[in-house]
C-alpha cells in the first residue's frame, strides 16, 4: 500500500543495521489477488534480512473469510505478546 512504501525503501536505500529491531507482523489482504499480504511479505522479508527479529508467527488476514479482520488479529496478539 501507499502508506508502507515510503519505509519499504528508506529500508532499501539505507540497508540499515536492523538487529536490535524485534517486531510482529500483521498483514490484511484478499486471496484473489495475486499478491494476497504481498506488501506484509516483502517487508517481512525486507526486515529479516536487515537483521531483525520477527517475535511469532506472520499473521496474514483474508477479508473475504473474517467480516471483522480485528478479530483474528486480537486473538493472535495474544498469544504473540507471550512471546515477549
Amino acid at each position: 500500500p501507499d502508506n508502507l512504501q515510503p519505509l519499504y525503501e528508506a529500508i532499501a536505500d539505507t540497508q540499515p543495521d536492523l538487529s536490535a529491531l524485534r517486531f510482529g507482523a500483521i498483514g490484511l489482504g484478499n486471496h484473489e489477488y495475486d499478491l494476497f499480504c504481498g506488501a506484509i511479505r516483502s517487508l517481512d522479508a525486507l526486515l529479516i534480512a536487515r537483521g531483525a527479529q520477527r517475535i511469532g508467527e506472520r499473521l496474514e488476514i483474508d477479508v473475504l473469510e473474517h467480516e471483522i479482520p480485528e478479530d483474528p488479529a486480537e486473538a493472535w496478539l495474544s498469544g504473540w505478546m507471550a512471546h515477549l
